[in-house]
């Protein structure tokens, strides 16, 4: 059996063909050739990514989200043995359809690469290190109302929110199971967006016993 290099293993979704049996090209990753998979058109939409995550399996694959909005109007769970990673300028977006992600998530602390617009976005137990606020199209600039985009994230279940420097602005519930808060000391500010006490935190135990932590906010 010949030893496979990084590339060979990693998978694309995009299409620069009209099928995905053919092989995916991306200008970065063109030699050498990408996995192939079976046919799954070429709209960026849950009904591809589910061909896509079919045509994995059980596979142990890296899946790199390229650039474009992919818009889900149907459920998509992305199953432990596949690494999702989402390209600059690349974002999945729940339009009536949940995102479950069960395996490893790859996005730049600064990137916007998650918007719920209906549905939910979820991380299953231990899947990411720690996600953003920008992750999910937060703006820290102290002005900008961040009330849906935060509350995404508090309540996608990931492990750990980090916050990067700047005051978001926004009305939100945290209370998402274990949950870390990690901010960049006095610089990383959550500032409720109306005069009412709108920041409600609820401080329980999980069943682990781990509870919550908030760090350096």
């Amino acid at each position: 059996k010949s030893v496979k290099t990084l590339a060979e293993e990693r998978i694309v979704v995009a299409m620069a063909s009209s099928t995905c049996g053919r092989r995916i090209t991306e200008t970065s990753w063109r030699s050498p050739p990408l996995a192939r998979f079976g046919t799954c058109g070429t709209a960026l939409t849950s009904t591809t990514l589910n061909c896509v995550i079919t045509a994995i399996g059980v596979a142990v694959k890296d899946l790199m989200i390229p650039t474009g909005t992919w818009t889900l109007t149907a459920n998509v769970t992305i199953p432990r043995n596949i690494t999702t990673s989402v390209a600059p300028g690349a974002l999945l977006e729940t339009s009536g359809g949940n995102l479950v992600i069960n395996g490893p998530f790859n996005c730049g602390p600064a990137q916007h690469c998650l918007k719920k617009t209906s549905g939910t976005i979820t991380f299953g137990v231990g899947t990411v290190k720690e996600v953003t606020l920008e992750n999910f199209g937060a703006i820290a600039d102290g002005t900008t109302d961040n009330t849906v985009t935060g509350q995404a994230a508090f309540a996608s279940s990931a492990g750990q929110i980090r916050l990067l420097e700047g005051t978001y602005l926004g009305n939100w519930t945290i209370d998402s199971g274990d949950l870390s808060i990690i901010g960049q000391g006095d610089t990383s500010v959550l500032k409720t967006a109306t005069t009412s006490p709108v920041l409600t935190v609820t401080v329980t135990e999980s069943a682990n016993g781990t509870g919550r932590r908030y760090q350096h906010f």
